[in-house]
């Protein structure tokens, strides 16, 4: 039974150095389809929205700042 045991336990630590190597893999992989990505952003903008939202804010949207003044209409006056 200690041969088996041994022999399991060998099994297993070799499964689990190749479960992280699998792990880094996915790992850089996916760090590189973030950076491709970013690199594509700038040119189409809508298609990486859609695949990686957050990589992409929406499109912003214009904002008033109110200074504490108050907006008069303009008036045209015809001579």
């Amino acid at each position: 039974m200690s041969i088996l045991e041994t022999a399991l336990r060998e099994r297993n630590k070799m499964l689990e150095q190749q479960a992280d190597q699998y792990a880094n893999a996915v790992d850089n992989l996916s760090n590189r389809l973030a950076e491709a990505l970013r690199r594509l952003a700038p040119h189409d903008p809508d298609y990486v929205r859609g695949e990686a939202p957050d990589l992409v804010p929406d499109a912003p949207t214009p904002t008033v700042e109110d200074h504490g003044a108050s907006v008069m209409p303009l008036t045209v006056h015809e001579e």
